[in-house]
């Protein structure tokens, strides 16, 4: 393999371009790893693996904060961070347990 792409097919999330993703999947024919992304979640993670026909997901299980980050001078407003919670439910599904 020489490289990765990810892709969410041209479309917003990964599950809408699914046959996009898997046709490109199909092209590369190992040469270059293709990647899904694009709305991947714990919730649909195992439909995007079955659709595409790729086994890697590229995923951003992250959760909206309103309230500043504690313990600092820094405030960062709104903001994103990693969600854990998603993360251990997103490992789950694709592990299958």
């Amino acid at each position: 393999m020489n490289g990765r792409v990810l892709s969410s097919g041209r479309r917003r999330c990964a599950l809408d371009g699914a046959p996009t993703i898997r046709a490109l999947h199909a092209h590369a024919a190992g040469a270059i790893e293709v990647m899904a992304c694009g709305g991947i979640r714990a919730s649909n993670a195992r439909q995007v693996l079955a659709a595409t026909g790729v086994a890697h997901l590229h995923a951003a299980p992250l959760r909206n904060v309103s309230e500043p980050t504690a313990g600092g001078d820094v405030s960062f407003g709104p903001h994103h961070e990693t969600d854990p919670a998603e993360v251990v439910a997103l490992l789950a599904a694709v592990r299958g347990s």
